[in-house]
């Protein structure tokens, strides 16, 4: 990934709303999986699913 993509993924992160924030930090920072960060969270593994999905989905068009 090149410098401009990066500054755009981390611009799209942190623009999210602070759950779907947290579980991209857990995921990709921490390096846990979806049940690590639900017990973290203290949410259900399909709501970890749910946010991380629709994290992606918001940055996803900034980084095509």
């Amino acid at each position: 990934m090149n410098y401009d993509a990066w500054d755009k993924c981390v611009a799209q992160i942190m623009a999210l709303p602070e759950d779907e924030q947290m579980v991209m930090s857990l995921r990709y920072e921490h390096g846990m999986n979806a049940a690590e960060i639900a017990a973290t969270l203290g949410i259900e593994v399909e709501d970890v699913i749910r946010l991380h999905a629709q994290a992606i989905m918001k940055c996803q068009p900034e980084l095509v």
